[in-house]
């Protein structure tokens, strides 16, 4: 419970040992429903700004970080769709989708209109899954259709638009 109502109250900001002392004991005092201090109005106004002034610190780190993971993360893609365009089988449209033929399957194409299952899951580049889903209807998937009018149903092919996914018609 304690590190539940540590996190929400953000209380990870770079307050020192001697402030979290003081902000735990305060709380002690007001769930033991003891008296208010005579200087609590004060004292409210100087947690606040010394608060906001760690929060504003903190964030700044936090955005930071994330431009520096993002930075990093636009290196590896660059460097992925580089190597897409190396890659024998992997056939890319005019809208920019990477797609390979995985395994062929038997029958006929599924047309503009025709309703499709889709087996889908959605790859960050370092393998984490990020979505997945198993009932995907061609025009609601949230891919570029473009690749679709050349697969046959039973395929199962790799696309690539920014993320790798893997799709079984």
């Amino acid at each position: 419970m304690g590190y539940a109502m540590a996190s929400q109250l953000r209380l990870n900001i770079g307050f020192t040992e001697e402030e979290l002392n003081q902000v735990f004991e305060g709380m002690r005092l007001a769930a033991n429903d003891a008296d208010e201090p005579a200087d609590f109005q004060d004292a409210v106004a100087k947690a606040q700004q010394i608060y906001m002034s760690r929060f504003q610190v903190f964030q700044q780190l936090e955005q930071e970080q994330a431009l520096a993971v993002a930075e990093d993360n636009k290196a590896a893609a660059v460097a992925f769709f580089a190597s897409l365009d190396e890659k024998e089988g992997v056939k890319k449209t005019d809208s920019g989708l990477y797609y390979e033929m995985l395994k062929e399957g038997d029958g006929k194409s599924p047309g503009l209109n025709d309703r499709v299952k889709v087996n889908y899951k959605g790859v960050l580049l370092d393998g984490r899954e990020f979505d997945a889903n198993d009932e995907l209807l061609r025009g609601t998937n949230p891919f570029k259709p473009d690749a679709l009018p050349e697969i046959q149903f039973a395929d199962t092919i790799e696309i690539v638009q920014g993320v790798l996914t893997n799709f079984v018609v």
